[in-house]
């Protein structure tokens, strides 16, 4: 467990799922990076301050600033920017708006294949229903094969993460479980019974040590039912359930009350999600694939993406020339359902906790 001043707390209480109230985007009191939303902390630079609604920023906190920025769509906020290149210092009014947050992108059929693919960059409300959108369109185009890319994916929502996995996998599959020293702490999370249902067909998930808590129980439970193959580097290892409980002086208390485990039974946190084939990268090299996901127009060599068009093309041609299962050709068994476990449409769904 751990103690949040309130001043920590603040900029994240209240927050919108899926949306962030801001200004327009062709200024950025709040911006759009790799499909996130960000507030743009404003501070002073290099000892010359700027200002918000006339107040000087230096010495705010992360809270202070957040709470002058944001207001009611329409409305609007004057920001006083200093520019050291020019040595001049301007005034803008903008108008705060509300800015989407779209976390399925980059939806595609890969050049000279019959493989999607999709990015997800974050498990927020509307996700499941952006990427039942997205394989929609890929099921349209024929493809006969998916890759879902989830690399620097923090998480997000658990019932978001339930929602699609139960795309891929048969209803009352289970997804993901929770065990704490008290028995009213475990509880298993499983497909819906009522779900879209996805083409059968192999799919490879890239990740990386930025995939982390609801990114790394999508990617156990795929890879444990035989559904998926994993391809680049271990996961963060984020699979804990936390409830921040208010104190009375504004600050909070973090609190661990459970684990999550895989339907294997793998533990999560601090162990993280393994590749089946690992692949890696150097920052640089993410960096540059970042660059080009966030349209800077350069040409890089994806290594992880490489490799999983390569094992999806010779996975299609063995599986056109034996007509035989995507699954037999993992090397994890797929573990057996519990028997009697309640699925999780008879249950009430508990959101995962984040780290901010």
């Amino acid at each position: 467990a751990c103690r949040w001043p309130e001043e920590k707390i603040l900029p994240y209480a209240h927050r919108p799922v899926g949306q962030t109230p801001g200004v327009h985007q062709h200024f950025a009191t709040a911006m759009e990076i790799d499909g996130v939303a960000l507030p743009l902390v404003v501070t002073s630079y290099d000892g010359r301050p700027i200002k918000i609604e006339g107040n000087p920023t230096t010495g705010m906190t992360p809270g202070d600033d957040v709470k002058l920025l944001r207001g009611k769509p329409g409305t609007q906020v004057t920001i006083t920017v200093h520019r050291p290149s020019t040595d001049a210092t301007n005034d803008y009014t903008i108008e705060r708006d509300i800015i989407p947050v779209h976390s399925v992108n980059d939806t595609k059929v890969l050049p000279g294949t019959s493989i999607g693919y999709v990015r997800v960059t974050q498990f927020s409300d509307p996700t499941a229903d952006e990427l039942r959108a997205a394989l929609e369109t890929l099921a349209e185009k024929q493809v006969e094969s998916l890759v879902i890319d989830l690399r620097n994916n923090p998480g997000g929502l658990l019932p978001t993460v339930v929602e699609m996995c139960s795309f891929f996998l048969a209803p009352d599959t289970l997804i993901v479980s929770t065990e704490g020293r008290r028995p009213s702490q475990k509880h298993e999370f499983r497909t819906r019974k009522r779900a879209y249902r996805f083409k059968e067909c192999p799919i490879a998930i890239l990740i990386n040590g930025g995939s982390a808590s609801a990114s790394e129980i999508m990617a156990g439970c795929l890879k444990d039912w035989g559904r998926a193959i994993l391809i680049g580097e271990k996961t963060f290892g984020k699979g804990s359930v936390q409830n921040v409980i208010p104190l009375p002086d504004g600050s909070a208390l973090r609190l661990t009350t459970a684990m999550y485990y895989t339907p294997s039974r793998r533990v999560i946190h601090e162990h993280g999600i393994e590749p089946d084939i690992e692949v890696k990268l150097s920052k640089d090299e993410y960096q540059a694939i970042f660059d080009a996901q966030n349209g800077s127009g350069k040409k890089v060599v994806d290594a992880q993406l490489q490799r999983a068009v390569e094992v999806l093309k010779s996975y299609d041609v063995y599986l056109k020339g034996t007509k035989g299962d995507f699954r037999d050709l993992r090397q994890d068994i797929a573990p057996p359902a519990p028997e009697n476990a309640p699925a999780v449409d008879e249950e009430e769904p508990q959101d995962e906790e984040e780290e901010p």
